[in-house]
């Protein structure tokens, strides 16, 4: 008996596992910062009775987790040549909401600075894999 094909093999699973594996790293640096007093900033001397901005924190990991879901459910949904339709979605979403948040940045702790860097790392990635895609498409079969 002959097995079945699959359409999924496991080169389409690289790049969600990527944008998985990279998404649960930034949130576990954004939690080290968040919890860190030398990421936030002060006038002067931090207050005595400081203590972590928990929602704050809260709030991005939250941003963070759905940010990720979304570029691995991208990844996931097209794949192969459709890719740079993954990417046109994703820097359709992205690209605003990371205009967005660059100014939020100035004076706010260091987690926030992470969050951005990473949506500024995702909307690169994402630019990169819809040239990268481009030229696969045009170079051939």
């Amino acid at each position: 008996m002959k097995p079945v094909e699959r359409d999924f093999d496991r080169r389409h699973a690289i790049l969600p596992a990527f944008f998985l594996v990279v998404g649960i790293g930034v949130a576990i640096r954004m939690t080290m910062m968040g919890l860190d007093r030398d990421h936030y900033f002060f006038y002067g001397e931090p207050p005595s009775s400081w203590s972590p901005a928990f929602g704050l924190l809260t709030l991005f990991l939250v941003f963070t987790a759905l940010e990720c879901a979304a570029l691995v459910w991208l990844t996931l949904r097209f794949r192969g040549r459709a890719l740079w339709k993954a990417a046109i979605l994703g820097l359709i979403a992205f690209a605003p909401w990371t205009m967005i948040h660059i100014f939020t940045v100035m004076h706010a702790p260091g987690f926030i600075l992470m969050h951005a860097v990473w949506l500024m790392a995702a909307c690169i990635a994402l630019a990169v894999l819809l040239v990268a895609n481009s030229i696969a498409g045009l170079i051939g079969p």
